[in-house]
């Protein structure tokens, strides 16, 4: 199974940064996931809508400029990175989820990653990827989403893959999933129980904040 380095490493380094996505290369995750917004027709890299939890920042993603985002501390010093910093530093190391957040974000997103092999995008707005999938017929698009209706959607759509909860998922999920040769990636493994019950299940590989093959089980 592989596991996905979540949103870098983000139980080692301050998620979301250059500096957890370096830290998951260095680990050998092959596929590494980030979150995006659009802050002044610039693609960024963050999970939140506000910037409390993650940055030195305080308020709404959308009260500041850019340049203003930009000078603040994503964590040890990390700035907020943007989009292409990202596939610049992964660059033939590894495959990049990108995990849409922000409503506007999809069409900037196509237009830096079209015609790329080594990009997944994902969202749970699944209209966001209707878009993507409208833009792009080649495209990597990930599912986000539970039960039969997010299996109807990914195959309506030809997805590569379904990332259903860890917690839901199960064993028919996925082979249903298989059956319509679409990928199954839950998210969040945290324990080797966990990864143990995906590895039963016949999980192709799972979300991680850390690598979780390497703890040993209780």
């Amino acid at each position: 199974m592989l596991e996905i380095g979540h949103r870098g490493v983000m139980d080692l380094e301050p998620e979301n940064t250059l500096r957890s996505v370096q830290r998951a290369l260095d680990l050998g995750f092959k596929i590494i996931e980030i979150d995006v917004h659009l802050v002044d027709h610039e693609v960024i890299v963050i999970h939140d809508d506000t910037l409390d939890r993650t940055t030195n920042g305080h308020g709404k993603l959308t009260d500041y400029s850019f340049a203003e985002l930009r000078k603040l501390d994503a964590g040890n010093g990390e700035k907020i990175p943007l989009l292409q910093e990202v596939l610049d530093l992964i660059e033939g190391k590894a495959i990049l989820n990108i995990e849409l957040k922000g409503k506007a974000v999809v069409r900037p997103v196509i237009e830096i990653i079209y015609g790329r092999d080594d990009v997944i995008l994902s969202s749970f707005d699944w209209n966001q990827l209707n878009v993507a999938r409208n833009q792009d017929e080649a495209l990597r698009i990930g599912v986000l989403g539970d039960g039969m209706e997010a299996y109807f959607f990914a195959n309506k759509i030809n997805a590569y893959s379904l990332h259903p909860s860890v917690e839901l998922v199960t064993a028919e999920d996925v082979q249903r999933a298989h059956a319509s040769d679409i990928l199954v990636f839950p998210y969040t493994v945290t324990t080797p129980e966990q990864r143990e019950r995906m590895q039963l299940i016949q999980s192709d590989g799972y979300f991680a904040n850390k690598l979780i093959l390497s703890l040993p089980s209780s």
